[in-house]
C-alpha cells in the first residue's frame, strides 16, 4: 500500500513533524542572532509567528496578499541596507529571510526539501562566524536534528524518537570519513572576506581614549591563547603589545602614519638603528581570536626571521608590534620568537623625537607647568619618571573600572580632582606629564598576563586583560617600559585584576558567565577543562593550516602528489562501506524477528506438519485461500488472521493500531491451534 501522503498530487506534514520542522527553523536562526539587523529580526519573527498560528489553528491559512507584502518588505529593507551591510551580511539575511517565509508557503513535497536545504545553508553559514568548539558541537546536535525532520517524513506514523536514532547513526557513521577528507583534502581559501561583514570590530581600537579599555574590561571574551615552547615568563613580564600610540590631540591617542610603516627592507633591523638580538630567546605559538583586525600579540623585540615560517604573512613594524597583510577574520595560529633583553632604538631621529614630545598647545595646562617644574628638579630622566610615579603612589589616587565621566581638560581633571582612574587615565596622565617635561614618550595599548591553564599547559588571554602603558625614550638605553599602573594598584601588575574589582564592576551584565564564579572551585575546575578543551580544539582543528597539511602528508607518504590523496580518499571511502555492509550483514543475521512474523511462521509450522507447506513466493493472501480449501473449518478465523498479519506488515500503522492488531491476531492464532487439533 503506498502512503498518500508522499504522492505529487498530495502533501501534507503530520502535526508532529510539523512542529518538528519549526523548532528546528527557530534553532538554527537563533545562532545568528547577533549578525542579524534588528528589522529583519522582526520580519523573521513575524514569518515564524505565522507559521505557528497556522499550526495552532489548522483552518487558519495566512492570506497570498500578506506573504506577498513581508516578502516585498524583507527584500525592500535588505536593498535599502545593502550597502551598509556589506555583501556577505547582505547575502546572510536573503538566506535567513528566505527561510522563514518559505515555512508559510509550505505546499509540495519541494517546498518541504527546500526548507530542510536552507536549514543545512544556514548551518553552514554559522561557522563563517564563529568556529570554537562549543559552536561546532551545537552545530553538529542541530544538524541531525535537520536530518531528523527529514527522516520524519517518510515516518510520519512513528515516533519522533526513531527517526532521532536513526540520523544520529548515520551522522556518526559518518564521521570517519570526514576526518579522513579533513586530513587529506586540499586546504581552499575561503571566498569571501569576513571583515566587510562586521560593523563593530572586536577587542582593541585604533584609537584609545581614557574610557575605553575600562569598557573592554568589563568583557571575559577570548582575545587569544598562547603555548610557550620555553618556560613561561612571570606574570609582570608578560606585556603583549598589539599598538604603539604616538599622536595626541588632548583627549584621545593614536598611532602615527609614520611609526606603522614597514621596513623597506624587511631586515633584522626592523626597529631602526637598535643593537642585534641579544638575551635569551622566548618561542611561543599564538592562537588569536577573530578581531576583524590586522593587529596581532607580541612580547618586547620580535625576530623577523621567526614570521617567515608561519601560513600567514606577518609584518614587523618599526615600533615593535606587529600586524597581519589581512584583517583576522578566523582563529588564526602563528609562531613568533622573542628577545627580551634586547635594548629598543638605541638612537631617536629628529622627526621621532618631535613626534613623541608634541602635546597640544593649551592642552591640560596644569600638568603642562607641573611637568615643566619636573624637569628643572630632576634633570635625570628616570629620576624625573620616578617622581611622577611617586605621586601616584602617595596621594589619594584610586583603580576602578568604573570611573567618573571626564570632561574639557580631561588629564587635569582626572590628576586634580577625580583621582579615579583605569590603566588608561594613569599611562595617559604619566605620558603626557614625561613629554611636558622634555623626555620622548608613547602610550602603548596591548594585554597584561593571561590565566594559566594546568591542564594544557597554555596561557589564555580574555579581553579583560587588556592594558595600557607608556614606554619613554632614554639617551643610551632606548625605549624603557612604564607602568604607572603598579604605583597604584601593584596586584594588577603581578597577579591580573583583584576579586574586588571584578565584584566591582566586571561581568555585571552576564549572569551566567562562568568567569563570575571563579571563587566556586568546582565552576572554575569545570571552566578550565571546558577552555582546555577549546584549545585543543582551536591548535588541532582550526590551526590545521595548508602548511601543517603538506607537511603532515609529506611526512606520511613523502612527495606530495595529487594520485596519493585520491587513493587515500577512495581507499577510506570503500573501507567505510564495507565495514558498514558488514555490520549491516551481522545484525541482519542476528536481528530477532518481528512479534506478527514469528507468530505467523509458528502457525505456518503446525500447518506443514498437518502436510500443508507454503510456498516462498506465495503471498499470504493467495495461502489463505489453500487453507480454506484444505481446511473448510478455518475459513472465517483464518482470513481474519491473515488480513491482521497483512495490515501489521505492509501498513503504515500508528503505534495504537499496531498493538489492536496484534492483540487481534493473537486471539485469531489461539483459535486456529485449537482447531488444528482435530486434524490428523
Amino acid at each position: 500500500m503506498i502512503n498518500q501522503s508522499f504522492s505529487p498530487e498530495r502533501f501534507s506534514l503530520s502535526p508532529q513533524n510539523s512542529w518538528a520542522l519549526l523548532i528546528c527553523q527557530c534553532l538554527n536562526l537563533s545562532l545568528l542572532i547577533n549578525e542579524l539587523s534588528v528589522w529583519m529580526l522582526a520580519i523573521i519573527s513575524l514569518c515564524l509567528s505565522g507559521r505557528a498560528l497556522t499550526l495552532i489553528k489548522p483552518t487558519l491559512k495566512l492570506h497570498r496578499v500578506i506573504i506577498l507584502l513581508l516578502a516585498c518588505a524583507g527584500c525592500l529593507a535588505i536593498v535599502v541596507t545593502g550597502q551598509q551591510l556589506g555583501v556577505l551580511l547582505s547575502m546572510l539575511h536573503l538566506l535567513c529571510f528566505a527561510y522563514s517565509l518559505k515555512g508559510l508557503e509550505l505546499n509540495s513535497r519541494k517546498d518541504f526539501y527546500q526548507i530542510v536545504l536552507l536549514g543545512i545553508f544556514i548551518l553552514a553559514s554559522v561557522l563563517v562566524f564563529s568556529q570554537s568548539l562549543f559552536i561546532s558541537f551545537i552545530i553538529f546536535c542541530l544538524f541531525i536534528l535537520n536530518i531528523t525532520v527529514l527522516l520524519a517524513y517518510f515516518c510520519p506514523t512513528q515516533n519522533i524518537k526513531n527517526p532521532l536514532i536513526k540520523s544520529t547513526k548515520t551522522v556518526i557513521q559518518s564521521i570517519p570519513l570526514a576526518i579522513v577528507l579533513f586530513i587529506v583534502f586540499p586546504r581552499l581559501s575561503p571566498f569571501w572576506q569576513v571583515p566587510s561583514a562586521k560593523s563593530a570590530q572586536i577587542g582593541l581600537s585604533e584609537s584609545v581614549t581614557p574610557g575605553d579599555i575600562a569598557n573592554l574590561a568589563r568583557s571575559s571574551e577570548l582575545a587569544f591563547r598562547v603555548k610557550f615552547t620555553s618556560d613561561i615568563p612571570k606574570y609582570n613580564q608578560l606585556y603583549w603589545r598589539a599598538m604603539v600610540m604616538d599622536e595626541f590631540d588632548g583627549r584621545t591617542w593614536q598611532q602615527s602614519k609614520n611609526s606603522a610603516l614597514k621596513n623597506k627592507d624587511n631586515s633584522t633591523n626592523i626597529t631602526g638603528e637598535m643593537t642585534k638580538l641579544v638575551g635569551p630567546q622566548t618561542r611561543y605559538q599564538v592562537i588569536a581570536e577573530p578581531s576583524y583586525q590586522k593587529w596581532l600579540f607580541s612580547l618586547a623585540v620580535v625576530d623577523p626571521k621567526s614570521l617567515e615560517a608561519n601560513q600567514i604573512s606577518i609584518l614587523p613594524l618599526p615600533n615593535y608590534t606587529i600586524k597581519s597583510s589581512k584583517a583576522i577574520s578566523q582563529t588564526t595560529s602563528y609562531q613568533v620568537t622573542s628577545y627580551t633583553a634586547t635594548m629598543r632604538n638605541y638612537s631617536l631621529s629628529d622627526n621621532q623625537r618631535l613626534t613623541n614630545l608634541h602635546i597640544p598647545r593649551g592642552n591640560n595646562p596644569r600638568l603642562q607647568a607641573q611637568g615643566e617644574r619636573l624637569n628643572l628638579a630632576y634633570p635625570d630622566e628616570v629620576q624625573r619618571a620616578q617622581a611622577i610615579l611617586d605621586i601616584i603612589r602617595e596621594q589619594d589616587f584610586y583603580y576602578t573600572l568604573t570611573p567618573p565621566l571626564l570632561s574639557g581638560h580631561e588629564l587635569d581633571q582626572f590628576f586634580y580632582q577625580t583621582k579615579k582612574g583605569f590603566c588608561v587615565h594613569y599611562a595617559s596622565v604619566f605620558t603626557f606629564m614625561m613629554r611636558a617635561s622634555g623626555v620622548p614618550a608613547r602610550l602603548v595599548a596591548g594585554y597584561l598576563g593571561g590565566e594559566y591553564n594546568k591542564q594544557s599547559g597554555h596561557l589564555s588571554i580574555y579581553q579583560y586583560d587588556a592594558h595600557a602603558w607608556a614606554e619613554i625614550w632614554v639617551e643610551n638605553k632606548g625605549w624603557l617600559r612604564v607602568d604607572p599602573t603598579a604605583a597604584v594598584n601593584p596586584e594588577r601588575i603581578e597577579r591580573g585584576l583583584s576579586q574586588e574589582l571584578q565584584q566591582d564592576g566586571l561581568f555585571n551584565n552576564d549572569l551566567l558567565n562562568l568567569h563570575r564564579y571563579k571563587h566556586l572551585a568546582w565552576v572554575n575546575t569545570l571552566r578550565l577543562q571546558l577552555d582546555s578543551l577549546d584549545y585543543q580544539w582551536a591548535r588541532l582543528v582550526l590551526g590545521y593550516s595548508s602548511k601543517v597539511q603538506y607537511d603532515l602528508l609529506t611526512r606520511w607518504f613523502g612527495h606530495f602528489q595529487a594520485w596519493k590523496i585520491a587513493a587515500i580518499i577512495g581507499g577510506a571511502l570503500a573501507l567505510m562501506m564495507l565495514i558498514m555492509w558488514l555490520v549491516n550483514i551481522k545484525k541482519s543475521k542476528n536481528k530477532p524477528l518481528v512479534k506478527w512474523l514469528t507468530q505467523y511462521q509458528q502457525i505456518l509450522a503446525i500447518l506443514k506438519t498437518k502436510g500443508l507447506e507454503k510456498p516462498v513466493t506465495m503471498p499470504a493472501n493467495q495461502f489463505s485461500d489453500l487453507v480454506i480449501q484444505r481446511f473448510p473449518s478455518l475459513t472465517v478465523t483464518f482470513i481474519a488472521y491473515s488480513q491482521c498479519f497483512e495490515a501489521l506488515m505492509y501498513q503504515a500503522l500508528t503505534d495504537e493500531k499496531k498493538k489492536q492488531r496484534l492483540s487481534e491476531m493473537k486471539q485469531y492464532q489461539k483459535q486456529i491451534k485449537a482447531q488444528l487439533k482435530n486434524f490428523k
